[in-house]
């Protein structure tokens, strides 16, 4: 009657541990998931901005466009540098930099602020405008 408790008991044991594996893995692949999805989610927004960038500059001088633009958690930053959109990503602690580049000098600034905002578009000149609104 001993050995059936104690094998009842590894059992469980066993169980246990495993089942406080699975929870840990399963956590690990939904924080992973996540940070796919927001990395995906701001790398198609910055290319749809890149194209209202474009679009403005060849619609020419005093045309704007209003656009949504999401900005993830793991963002840092997001600079316009001459004819270059710059962002800063951390993903898991490590730093990297995405560059799109675009058709005309584009100037402005946007805060890095989380959550999905309108950002109007406007070529000034020949020079794009970018701003949230």
């Amino acid at each position: 009657m001993n050995k059936r408790g104690q094998v009842a008991i590894e059992y469980m044991v066993l169980i246990g541990v495993l089942l406080t594996l699975v929870a840990f893995l399963s956590g690990y692949a939904f924080m992973v998931y996540n940070e796919t999805i927001s990395s995906s989610q701001f790398k198609s927004s910055t290319k749809s901005l890149a194209d209202t960038i474009n679009n403005v500059y060849y619609l020419g001088n005093g045309n704007s466009i209003a656009v949504d633009f999401v900005i993830p958690s793991n963002v840092t930053s997001i600079e316009f540098n001459n004819t270059q959109i710059v962002t800063h990503i951390n993903s898991f602690g490590v730093d990297s930099k995405s560059t799109v580049f675009v058709d005309t000098n584009v100037f402005g600034n946007i805060p890095i602020v989380i959550g999905t905002h309108k950002v109007l578009v406007k070529n000034i000149n020949g020079d794009v405008n970018v701003f949230i609104i």
